[in-house]
């Protein structure tokens, strides 16, 4: 058995042994969890299949002997859900393997075990693809199912979306591994507050050029439908992974089987071609950015009382025991881990995004009836990241 093999067998038994260990949790729990599961499912699923079924009799042609406005801009769309997909899993690989590769424990022990880096690197990494990939697997295959069922697509488009799903996530698990490999090895060198006044001032820029760029255009019921479209036509480049996906997917669905096989060997070759770039940068990099990590000296440390989190204890001086103690370990808990408050430079980026857009506005948004979903719209967003945060 190859060291690669032996890594990865060890992690299934232990994944293996920690879904038997579901039997002793509280049936009230596991109840709960599962019905809220198969619920979000159902509702995306129901989400997804009225919003085709609408998109499919837009601007349809009455004679039937044209392809509908709704079929373009359904297969647009796909493209457009498998380009952002494309973009947060690079974002959240960085995360993840910053965790599996810097920061568990059984690293510095397996580093002194007769198994390569290469090696070592590889198993951490096919851990990396499975804690990230499995969400997305999980809301995306509601919309490739109501996809198929509403443009009546045949049977191998269901068994092409499930191929082209683990080249495509590889591919954006090799990008973060590889970006976060090149980052260690430079940033630990940098203080704290420097990365921090960077990531703001990168934020802060991010919200100014999209409040500039996206303010420029006014919608209007002229504009909106070309603006659209210019907008879906950028994610039509050749050149992106998500491209290859999403077109050998629609290639399914139109049974065009050899462009499908085409772009699914494409997307193969690249995700092995990638892969191996990142192992072979972490066979170079990665021991000496773990060392540099582990090994950074610590700067001069202050009194209690003048740290940021000492005086934030002041701050905190009117809650009684033991509500203080708890938000201070809390806070101090997610302080100390990167993979936490890096959490909240996504959603505060995406929520940047949205308030830079609330000037293009939509003529037909100011309906009540639509006013009434945007406002549903919102105060579910405001939920669904509310309870990510404190269910970290």
């Amino acid at each position: 058995m190859s060291p690669v093999a032996a890594l990865v067998g060890s992690k299934l038994r232990i994944a293996r042994n920690q879904i038997a260990s579901v039997r002793n949790e509280s049936k009230l729990k596991v109840g709960v969890v599962s019905i809220a599961a198969t619920l979000l499912w159902a509702g995306a699923y129901y989400a997804f299949y009225e919003g085709f079924l609408w998109l499919r009799a837009f601007g349809i042609d009455p004679s039937g002997a044209a392809l509908s406005l709704g079929d373009i801009i359904m297969a647009r769309l796909l493209s457009v859900f498998s380009l952002a997909l494309f973009l947060m899993l690079i974002f959240s690989n960085v995360l993840i393997a910053y965790s599996t590769l810097y920061r568990s424990r059984e690293v510095g022990f397996l580093l002194q075990a007769p198994v390569s880096i290469r090696a070592l690197f590889l198993a951490r990494f096919v851990e990396c693809i499975a804690f990230s990939s499995w969400a997305t697997a999980f809301l995306g295959s509601p919309l490739i199912l109501a996809y198929g069922i509403t443009t009546d697509a045949p049977w191998p488009f269901y068994l092409a979306a499930a191929a082209f799903y683990v080249p495509y996530v590889t591919v954006p698990a090799a990008f973060g591994a590889i970006i976060l490999l090149l980052l260690v090895r430079v940033l630990p060198r940098l203080p704290r507050g420097t990365l921090i006044a960077a990531a703001a001032l990168a934020v802060g820029g991010l919200f100014l050029y999209l409040r500039a760029r996206l303010s420029a255009v006014e919608l209007s019921e002229d504009t909106f439908l070309p603006t659209v479209l210019d907008a879906m036509h950028r994610t039509q480049s050749p050149l992106l992974p998500s491209y290859w996906a999403s077109r050998g997917v629609l290639d399914a669905a139109e049974a065009h089987y050899a462009s499908c096989l085409f772009h699914f060997a494409v997307l193969t070759a690249n995700a092995l071609m990638f892969t191996w770039v990142a192992a072979e940068t972490a066979q170079r990099l990665f021991y000496r950015g773990w060392t540099g990590l582990i090994g950074n000296p610590r700067r001069r440390k202050r009194p209690p009382g003048q740290r940021l989190l000492g005086r934030l204890e002041g701050a905190l001086g009117a809650l009684k025991e033991p509500q203080r103690a708890l938000v201070i370990k809390d806070i101090r808990l997610f302080w100390r881990d990167p993979a936490q408050w890096s959490q909240f430079v996504v959603f505060f980026g995406i929520m940047a995004i949205y308030v830079a857009n609330l000037r293009n506005r939509w003529p037909q948004a100011q309906q009540e009836v639509y006013r009434s979903w945007i406002v549903c719209l919102n105060i579910g967003a405001c939920t669904l990241i509310l309870a990510t945060l404190t269910s970290r």
